[in-house]
């Protein structure tokens, strides 16, 4: 595997690696990518899901790879950058000949890989969060997504947040100033309404680092209950923004970017951690399961120091459609044929999710699992409190 952080001696150490052994240029491998910002502010949410994917790699090519073909991974920085995104792809896409694009950043960068990946005939699939470009009924070519898409997130989480409130009281939506985020709380506040709440939203900077006047803003405006489409670091600013403004109601967080253990950890002292939820696609990392035991057993062989989250379970999950999609198209693989075999595809995920991943031709994300996970300081941990709930990849509920 080959990151690119822009170090000139990482850059020579690869380069000598293939001078040095020139068979091993030569040698049969399944070339993928991955974006994602490592070098941003949100790298502490994106860092965590292409480790999971790592160890996914890494675990396969332990085991002999894909029929004896090993995968070879190149990661990108995109440093939560459109443009740098976009150079990244046609690199990958070019000078590193890959077949695929996996994981990518945050929403604004999204359309600038597909359009990239498509240009190249290669199709990208995103973990984090989709854009509505996905959607049925005319995806974009060689797009796709695994993971939160905003609308379909917002969807459920407005209906979620009608159904915890009784239908009475007032909702408001937190969420990053990009087009996910503003898609994510179009939604809840619509799911919401229809559910009978008044709703409003409180929208950020991703750069935001303190939330003391986002938190009285929203204190304004009388919430019964907070739905937040953040990242973990931000999720931790605003609980504690909001706590120390004085609500203490309930606050249900997407799982976009989460990482438990250390969000709960930063939120030592701070009260009514008991009222934190999160609503997720993927299951927590508290829950048990076979392919959850594997994760972390994983984790432990490759030297994990902090614990599994929700985000190293995408990015594991990311790994299960890659491997299904590449046995599946066999060797050689090209970047059209992969894009033929994905479009058609259908990966079951065990315990890691509520069904299975599949794709179709008109519909570049398919119906998904969403289940609402608590926070239980006696088991110090976030433990399901709902069964899991389908959803359309056909959201309708949006606030105009």
């Amino acid at each position: 595997m080959t990151r690119n952080y822009g170090s000139a001696v990482a850059s020579a150490a690869v380069l000598a690696a293939f001078v040095l052994s020139p068979a091993a240029a030569q040698e049969k491998a399944h070339k993928i990518g991955y974006i994602a910002d490592l070098s941003g502010p949100m790298q502490d949410n994106y860092g965590p899901i292409v480790e999971g994917f790592e160890y996914y790699v890494k675990e396969l090519n332990a085991r002999g790879g894909i029929n004896g073909v090993q995968v070879k991974l190149s990661v990108r920085d995109d440093g939560l950058d459109a443009t740098r995104a976009a150079s990244n792809a046609v690199e990958l896409a070019t000078s590193e000949g890959v077949n695929s694009i996996w994981g990518m950043s945050v929403s604004r960068t999204h359309l600038a890989v597909y359009q990239t990946a498509a240009r190249n005939s290669i199709p990208a699939i995103a973990m984090f969060s989709g854009i509505k470009e996905i959607l049925p009924p005319n995806p974009l070519p060689f797009a796709y997504s695994a993971g939160h898409v905003f609308e379909i997130a917002g969807e459920v989480s407005g209906k979620l947040a009608a159904k915890m409130a009784n239908g009475k009281g007032k909702m408001i939506c937190n969420s990053i100033e990009a087009p996910g985020g503003v898609a994510a709380c179009q939604y809840t506040e619509g799911a919401a309404a229809a559910g009978g709440l008044e709703t409003g939203t409180v929208l950020f900077p991703p750069t935001v680092t303190e939330f003391g006047a986002i938190a009285q803003r929203m204190m304004s405006m009388n919430p019964t209950i907070v739905v937040a489409h953040a990242g973990a670091g931000q999720n931790v600013g605003l609980i504690k923004a909001l706590r120390g403004a004085g609500y203490n109601g309930p606050i249900l967080m997407g799982a976009h970017g989460l990482n438990e253990t250390p969000m709960i950890d930063a939120l030592s002292g701070v009260g009514d951690l008991d009222k934190l939820q999160i609503v997720s696609r993927f299951s927590s990392p508290d829950s048990s399961g076979k392919e959850l035991d594997e994760i972390r057993a994983v984790a432990k062989k490759y030297g994990k120091k902090t614990p599994v989250s929700t985000t190293t379970i995408m990015g594991w999950s990311l790994g299960k459609v890659m491997e299904a999609s590449l046995t599946k198209c066999g060797y050689p693989c090209s970047g059209e044929k992969l894009n033929s075999v994905i479009e058609n595809i259908k990966v079951e995920m065990g315990s890691l999710m509520g069904g299975p991943i599949q794709f179709a031709s008109k519909d570049h994300y398919g119906k998904s699992w969403w289940r609402v996970f608590q926070y239980n300081a006696a088991k110090k941990g976030f433990l399901p409190v709902s069964d899991w709930q389908e959803a359309s990849s056909t959201p309708t509920l949006r606030k105009q």
